[in-house]
């Protein structure tokens, strides 16, 4: 009769484990090895360079997890060209829309922490993401770049 391996992220604790299978012989410090998957939700609306806003943010979630001891995959999110494209079929304001839905079907779901950057509260889409994540029980972690 086999049982199953639960893990639960929370915002104040790094993991904890809510049930322990002796079958997989898992250990706690494996646990805490495991590669976390993270998004990055930064507005980028109003920047004059946003690749460079992204690399930066990049490069402060970098220390973010040498500070944290946190191993990770980044999602990404930042798809330019998908934006362009998007605006050129549906206008701006929709493109947005559909850029968000993309992001929190694509990239929310799939993480495990949400990253979220500066004056995130500024923009409707990290907002709503930030609303999802809560509700949805994400960890939830903030950087300034």
């Amino acid at each position: 009769m086999g049982c199953a391996l639960v893990v639960r992220f929370n915002c104040t604790k790094n993991i904890r484990v809510t049930k322990y299978v002796k079958r997989y012989q898992i250990k706690r410090k494996d646990i805490n090895k495991m590669k976390k998957k993270v998004m990055l939700s930064n507005g980028l609306r109003g920047k004059r360079n946003p690749d460079e806003y992204v690399t930066q943010c990049r490069e402060a979630l970098a220390q973010w997890g040498k500070a944290n001891n946190v191993e990770y995959e980044l999602l990404h999110s930042y798809r330019p060209d998908e934006y362009r494209e998007a605006i050129a079929k549906l206008g701006e304001q929709n493109a947005r829309i559909a850029m968000l839905g993309s992001t929190i079907t694509q990239e929310l779901a799939q993480c495990d922490i949400l990253v979220l950057v500066d004056d995130w509260y500024s923009y409707d889409g990290c907002t709503i993401e930030f609303e999802i994540a809560k509700r949805y029980g994400k960890e939830i972690a903030f950087i300034s770049s």
